[in-house]
């Protein structure tokens, strides 16, 4: 800000910064835009007890950037995009993570075995349980055709909120020398009936994968290396109420285990 040392008045009074008050009584209790002189509302107002930032012209990526003496930005409000950022890398401030799971996951050739939700406790073992052998999995689930549901709980990732699929992050290992077998991923979104047939899913939508018959496969998946794999066709919205299944589709049968990340924020 400009001095005001040694000026006059009419040299700097549209500079001046100030509350909107019509009366001389200074900041309340009630909330008013800070303008200039000339009477112009800056994207400041305040109170005794609150304080706002709110664009006057148009919204922004910047409406509120908080910066380190440095210069980098700590919290950013983007109002243009209705996105809180913060710490050195920006991420979004709703970021979180959610893992799907699979311990020597003993694989049925050219089929779409379903992957356990977060690290489940269990005696003995995990049954598994796939969603078919088409070129994607089912788009419906008949809960009351397959063996047993306490095996299929652990699996669904049910979304109180909506959410966006940022990105999907596969690590997987195999447990032969070597081997020809290759790996397929995907990640669907169901509706899951809660009032007639519980637990059915219905409406299959891709939200990180490759549809198709050719899928994205990662080969040659062995004993000797971890491999890796950023899944395709993120980021996706999902709606709340929905519940979100990851698969693996091997075009063998050895033994496998994995762990997805999937990296996400709340709507």
């Amino acid at each position: 800000m400009p001095t005001f040392s040694q000026k006059t008045f009419a040299s700097f009074w549209k500079n001046i910064f100030a509350v909107n008050q019509v009366g001389n009584t200074g900041i309340d209790t009630s909330i008013r835009e800070m303008q200039d002189g000339l009477g112009n509302n800056t994207s400041v107002s305040i109170s005794t007890n609150h304080l706002r930032v709110k664009p006057q012209a148009s919204n922004t990526t910047t409406t509120l950037d908080i910066q380190n003496l440095g210069g980098d930005s700590l919290l950013k409000v983007d109002s243009s995009n209705s996105v809180v950022k913060c710490g050195t890398s920006q991420v979004n401030a709703m970021t979180q993570y959610q893992y799907f799971t699979a311990a020597r996951l003993s694989c049925v050739a050219n089929t779409h075995m379903v992957l356990a939700l977060g690290s489940p406790s269990y005696v003995g073992h995990l049954s598994e349980w796939n969603l078919g052998t088409g070129n994607n999995p089912a788009a419906t689930l008949d809960v009351s055709g397959e063996d047993d549901s306490i095996h299929l709980a652990t699996s669904y990732w049910y979304l109180p909120d909506a959410i966006t699929v940022d990105s999907v992050h596969v690590l997987m290992g195999g447990d032969t020398a070597s081997t020809t077998d290759n790996l397929n991923f995907q990640l669907y979104s169901y509706a899951l009936d809660t009032s007639t047939n519980h637990g059915d899913l219905s409406d299959g939508t891709l939200v990180a994968g490759t549809v198709g018959a050719t899928g994205d496969f990662v080969s040659d998946v062995h004993e000797d290396a971890i491999k890796y794999q950023s899944l395709a066709n993120c980021p996706t919205d999902v709606a709340s109420g929905r519940v979100i299944l990851a698969t693996v589709e091997s075009t063998g049968t050895d033994t496998i285990s994995l762990n997805i990340t999937v990296k996400y924020h709340i709507q």
